[in-house]
Formats: C-alpha cells, sequence, structure tokens
C-alpha cells in the first residue's frame, strides 16, 4: 500500500498538534511501530492519528525500525516515564510477550495493534485481562468482494456481455479469484451462467502484469464493437502494484482511462492504494503515490474495492485507551459486532460507485 496524499499528510500533522491540547491524559499513551517505513503500517498509524484527535489522547509515535531490542526498550522507557497505555505493532511475538509482561507489571492497558502474528498474540492476551487485540478480519474478504461484484454485474449484464454469448469471461490475478465462486452463487441464482476465464498466479512478477494484459488484448482494437469485442470482460486482482501495471496497460486499448471513452472492464480489487492511469507519466513519485484506491474508484478507473477499515481498527484502538484512562469498561462505544472472544477483530468493507 501506498502512502496517503499529501494533503492527508499537512491534517495529519494538525492532528498530532491539537492532541496534544486539552488531551484527557497528562502523560502520553506510546504507541510503539515494528517498522513505519512499512507502507501498510504508514496508513494505519495515519488512520490512529485521526482516531488518537478524535478521543482527545496526547499519545507519541515510536519506530523500532523493526528492531525487537529497541521496540523493547522503548516500551520499558514509556513505561518508566509514566505512560498509562501502551498501543504496540509487536515486531515479533518473542518481544508481544516480554512486553506483555512489562504491562502486566506496571498494571496498564496494552492494545496489540494490526499483528503480523494475530492468533499468537491474541493467544497472549488472554493471559492479561487489560491487553486486547485490535486487528482486519479478511475471512469475509473474497464473500464481500465476490457478491458485491456479482450485484454489479447483473444489474448491468447485458452491457458487461461484450459479445452477447450469455456468459462473461473473467481474468482473475493471484487469490482474488477466490470471489468467483461467490460470484458464481449470485449469477445462476439469478438465472444466469457461472463466469469463464482464467486465473494467474500471485507469484507472477510486477513487471509481467502488464505483458499479460497485452498478450489477453493483443487483437483487440480498442473499438469495443461486437466483431472485435474484448476478449475478457471482468478482470479482478488482489495487489495494488498489479492493479497500476492493469491500468497502464489498459490505457493501450482506451479501456478505463479517458471518460468520453465508453469503453470500460469491470475491474475489481482488494486493498487501500493504487496509482492510476492518468498519473503514471508523472515523474512525481510522490504524486503518483498519492493516488489511492478509492480515488481511483471515484475517477472511474476502477469498479470498486474490498477494503481494510482503518478508520474503525484505529477508533477501536483509541476507545480502548480512552476507555481505560477515564475508568470506563475497555469495550464502551465499541461496535459489538467487532468484539469476539474478548478481542476486536474489524471485518473489510466494500467501496464502489
Amino acid at each position: 500500500m501506498k502512502k496517503l496524499i499529501a494533503i492527508t499528510l499537512v491534517l495529519a500533522a494538525l492532528v498530532l498538534t491539537l492532541a496534544s491540547c486539552g488531551a484527557i491524559n497528562k502523560n502520553e499513551v506510546a504507541v510503539l511501530w515494528s517498522d513505519l517505513s512499512d507502507d501498510y503500517l504508514f496508513t494505519i498509524s495515519d488512520a490512529l492519528d485521526r482516531a488518537m484527535y478524535i478521543d482527545n489522547i496526547k499519545y507519541k509515535h515510536y519506530d523500532a525500525k523493526n528492531d525487537s531490542a529497541e521496540q523493547l526498550n522503548q516500551a520499558k522507557a514509556a513505561i518508566a516515564a509514566g505512560a498509562p497505555a501502551l498501543i504496540v505493532n509487536p515486531t515479533d511475538v518473542l518481544t508481544a510477550t516480554a512486553i506483555l509482561d512489562e504491562a502486566k507489571g506496571a498494571g496498564i492497558p496494552l492494545v496489540f495493534l494490526c499483528s503480523k502474528f494475530a492468533a499468537e498474540v491474541a493467544q497472549l492476551a488472554g493471559g492479561y485481562d487489560k491487553c486486547i487485540t485490535v486487528n482486519t478480519d479478511a475471512s469475509n474478504l473474497y464473500k464481500t468482494l465476490g457478491e458485491k461484484i456479482a450485484e454489479d454485474l447483473l444489474e448491468k449484464y447485458d452491457d458487461y456481455d461484450r459479445n452477447n454469448d450469455g456468459k462473461i469471461t473473467y481474468t482473475a490475478f493471484g487469490l482474488s479469484s477466490s470471489a468467483v465462486p461467490f460470484i458464481n452463487e449470485k449469477l445462476t441464482a439469478a438465472g444466469k451462467k457461472e463466469l469463464d476465464g482464467s486465473v494467474w498466479t500471485s507469484v507472477l512478477p510486477t513487471t509481467n502484469v502488464g505483458a499479460t494484459i497485452n498478450q489477453i488484448f493483443g487483437d483487440y482494437d480498442g473499438s469495443g464493437n461486437e466483431v472485435n469485442a474484448t476478449p475478457t470482460e471482468l478482470i479482478l486482482t488482489d495487489d495494488d502494484a498489479y492493479v497500476e501495471e492493469i491500468l497502464v496497460a489498459l490505457r493501450a486499448y482506451e479501456l478505463n482511462y479517458k471518460k468520453l471513452v465508453t469503453h470500460f472492464i469491470p475491474l475489481y480489487t482488494v486493498g487501500v492504494a493504487a496509482n492510476a492511469a492518468d498519473l503514471i507519466d508523472s515523474t512525481n513519485e510522490d504524486e503518483r503515490a498519492a493516488y489511492s484506491v478509492m480515488s481511483a474508484i471515484d475517477d472511474g478507473f476502477l469498479s470498486g474495492a474490498a477494503l481494510e477499515d482503518d478508520d474503525a481498527i484505529a477508533l477501536a484502538a483509541a476507545h480502548i485507551v480512552r476507555n481505560s484512562i477515564k475508568g470506563k469498561p475497555l469495550f464502551d462505544k465499541i461496535n459489538e459486532a467487532y468484539i469476539k472472544d474478548g478481542d476486536i477483530i474489524v471485518p473489510y468493507t466494500f467501496y464502489g460507485n
């Protein structure tokens, strides 16, 4: 995932400034990140800035830069300085265990946030009643995506069936093909044929994705007429970098590019950010990195995406801290649907037109 747009960064800086004024806590909550050079964690940290401001919490980010010893030292120093709570994205399970022991010894709340080791960390958290894990729930990801795609296809089926053969041909990259059974279930229930298509593995090098699109569209002249209908009528992907390459390749065929050109291939993805075709020629890398999946959908380049709900994740973490500082039940004002076995699991959401 890519970093958010520049204006968001400016707002985040403003949030940091305002959060220190009239906060509900005297000492700073310590937010410990495993490695903020990771684009995904940067995006989550940005969402957490907004959430902590909303809950009026004073806090400070710490970046361990993937150094386990450094992260443990940061936790110890924060506790020694009187931190009322810790929010931790752990570098590894051993470090998570050590930080849990430190927090438990100090009697302060600990939130494990978006850990790669979700199951292991959740098991650790069970040993301390002030420790909560907050993660995303990917179990419904492709069901969410597939059912929404099916709804879209059924609404405009005749438009999407470009060659009028009564079925829709698809191309899927990576695990996005997991959405196909959910699409087919709704299509067949509505009396339509199942999708027909091909799957390209997720190990396909990003640089080869454009070549794959060119291979598929090699004989397509961009006219969109029935004689030369598009060789695929639906594209699915689960990789932000793939989205960029796909959009660039489709430009050559006047697809998903110019708003005044009507030819459009339904394109769905999973993720948070992707560059879009009209920015690819930019030499400004920050500008290119700023173009999110939501922006691309709003501008009509993509059909939709299953997205992690970063703001809901961040707000849940902030609410736990706020509740602990104010002496309220830890799960106060947290969506009950997110609470599972004493932890918080936030499902994916769908964003589309």
